[in-house]
């Protein structure tokens, strides 16, 4: 440990005539302090080892808004309460440890079953503790804690708060200069720094182009201005040291930071295909020409669904083979956990592929369902979409029962989100008339409902976002029977009364969706706060790309689960 602060320097005078300066020995007080009162709402010492772990191992391959050594260091000079921890700001760094926690505890083996109600404290104090310092002052740290908070917060029914939390954050991070390219040669900066700086920079690009596509608002951060600061290095954490001048991954490994980087480029066809498919109608430019009026916006849309899914696949197409290619062989320098590693990095990043398919093509189906194309080959061209919405939407689900319990994809709330809106495409299918319907149905379809209905109803125990899933979908009433497995409705309850039959299909009974809504959030939420958020909402949950589950939805017609 680092001495020079609190010891005379060698040959510089007695011992007993230095003392250091006052602001120091305050400093070194309220240090310890603050350590000690971090440690008594700690875990264990064994189990907090394990969480962060399970951090690292799960989250950190997916988000990589740590420097995994760095951060590591810091863990172990808190057990050991060492106060030179290099940090501008302790408390904002003990607010990074708690969440680190708080996600761990999904992943953490034996801990699955109740991880909410665990994480909660571990949440709800790292919330407090960025709270304080949110607007007095801005380091890389906090906008790291931001980034990890705001992230959790998506898993709850704060949602506003959330919102407005990116705003602070985004701010913040221009405040210090994260909008600019960092210097490689100015000598001060080590470069870990550097690559902590550009990976907060585009963790917060792509959380607001995420959050944008929820809430159908428009985004914070335009890509133009976004791509001034350089793509983050595509190098392991275990290459980048604090001395390092030029990081190099090693030959035939390939990086896990390579899923980032191709997540950022994502986040570009996003705002393309918000733009041209969810945003016409408040452009105030329309395409004209001196010998007709406006094309319609349905024309529009068809032929930017050509267009945008050239892009998507483009973008898939430029995708490294052990991103995409589920044949992907390990090479010898890698060893079962790396390939773990890649075949979760691979699972979510098809996931992602298949949902902005689906975010794509969705207005065409609606456009198909709503029978307002006549002419044959605008018809062709939507029915093929909707075909593509429909096959996407059963894959999507596929993927997700299948991996989910493996611990093979990214935290619960993605998942929710994910299965909840390829279940209103396939809910909506149910409701058309004949022909179209089986023109656009599978045999696969009745199976995928029945796997994306048990998915949110177990995810019941430990989320109140699935629970209301549950509840809206209910209400639509379309879900179709699946001999095979009546009984398994009763998933939540225990519950095997006989469904009513309704509209074609059968309902979902009320009695399983009567789980505690409020699990899943922070300890001191009400149910009254979840009414007030969803009161909140304002202009961008009306929009055609709001997020399901607080849209304000006209249930008698289930098209509008799709809006």
């Amino acid at each position: 440990m680092d001495t020079s602060e609190t010891h005379p320097p060698s040959g510089s005078c007695q011992e007993s005539d230095w003392n250091p300066a006052p602001d120091l020995i305050k400093r070194h007080h309220l240090l310890k302090q603050v350590y000690a009162d971090c440690r008594n709402g700690l875990p264990s010492h064994e189990l907090a080892d394990h969480l962060v772990d399970a951090y690292f191992d799960h989250v950190h391959v997916l988000y990589p808004f740590l420097h995994e050594g760095r951060f590591r260091a810091r863990y172990e000079a808190l057990w050991a309460e060492d106060m030179n921890s290099n940090c501008a700001e302790p408390t904002v760094w003990l607010a990074i440890v708690n969440l680190v926690f708080a996600y761990g505890y999904e992943f953490c083996a034996g801990q699955q079953e109740s991880f909410s109600v665990l994480a909660a404290p571990f949440a709800d104090r790292a919330k407090a503790m960025v709270l304080s310092h949110v607007f007095t002052s801005t380091s890389i740290e906090l906008v790291q804690a931001l980034l990890l908070l705001c992230h959790y917060l998506q898993s709850t029914l704060q949602l506003n708060e959330c919102w407005n939390l990116v705003g602070l954050m985004i701010r913040g991070a221009v405040s210090i200069g994260l909008h600019l390219n960092p210097v490689i040669t100015d000598g001060e900066t080590s470069m870990v720094e550097k690559e902590e700086r550009k990976r907060a920079w585009w963790g917060c690009f792509v959380l607001d182009r995420t959050l944008s596509m929820k809430f159908g608002r428009p985004p914070s951060i335009i890509f133009d201005d976004a791509k001034n600061v350089d793509l983050p290095l595509q190098v392991d954490d275990q290459y980048i040291g604090e001395t390092s001048s030029i990081p190099r991954q090693p030959w035939g490994r390939p990086s896990r930071l390579s899923f980032f980087t191709h997540t950022i480029k994502l986040s570009e066809v996003v705002g393309n295909i918000l733009s041209n498919m969810y945003n016409m109608g408040s452009r105030k430019s329309q395409v004209e020409s001196m010998w007709w009026s406006c094309i319609p916006e349905e024309s529009t849309k068809l032929g930017n669904v050509v267009l945008l899914d050239g892009q998507l696949q483009a973008w898939w197409d430029d995708m490294p083979g052990h991103l995409k290619d589920t044949e992907f062989k390990i090479g010898p320098m890698e060893n079962l956990i790396e390939g773990r590693d890649f075949q979760r990095q691979r699972l979510v990043m098809r996931i992602r592929f298949l949902q902005m398919r689906l975010l794509l093509q969705r207005p065409c189906f609606i456009l198909l369902s709503k029978n307002k194309i006549q002419d044959d080959l605008r018809r062709g061209v939507a029915l093929s979409s909707a075909q593509v919405c429909m096959s996407v939407a059963r894959e999507t689900i596929q993927l997700i029962h299948l991996h989910y319990d493996k611990q093979l994809l990214n935290s619960l709330w993605y998942n929710l989100h994910y299965v909840f809106t390829s279940l209103g495409v396939l809910v909506t299918a149910q409701t058309l008339e004949e022909p179209l319907r089986s023109l656009i149905s599978s045999s696969q379809d009745a199976q995928a409902l029945h796997d994306g209905m048990k998915f949110l109803r177990s995810a019941g125990r430990n989320s109140g976002l699935a629970s209301r899933y549950v509840a809206m979908l209910s209400k639509a009433n379309t879900v179709p029977p699946l001999q095979s497995d009546r009984a398994s409705n009763s998933l939540v309850t225990g519950n095997t009364q006989e469904q009513p039959e309704g509209n074609g299909g059968v309902a979902i009974n009320e009695e399983v969706i009567s789980v505690d809504t409020t699990s899943g959030m922070g300890s001191n939420e009400t149910q009254q706060q979840q009414e007030s958020c969803c009161e909140q909402g304002g202009d961008g949950l009306e929009t055609a790309v709001a997020d399901f589950d607080f849209a304000r939805l006209d249930f008698n017609n289930p098209l509008d689960l799709l809006f």
